[in-house]
């Protein structure tokens, strides 16, 4: 089963993919007829700065051999 998410007249839908088509619980949408929108809306985005030399350095931490 593939999922979509998906703005269709201003408002934002998920469904189900089926062959050239979405379905959702009410309505069928034609893959040509809306945006396609990215799978979640992240409400933050946390990332670990261990990669980046300078932050190593500042934390006193030792490089790693991968980010």
């Amino acid at each position: 089963m593939r999922l979509a998410r998906f703005r269709y007249d201003g408002e934002v839908h998920t469904g189900t993919v089926q062959d050239d088509q979405v379905v959702t619980d009410t309505t069928t949408f034609d893959l040509d007829d809306f945006e396609l929108l990215t799978p979640v809306d992240p409400s933050k985005v946390v990332a670990v700065g261990k990669n980046y030399e300078n932050h190593i350095k500042e934390m006193l931490g030792e490089d790693a051999d991968m980010p």
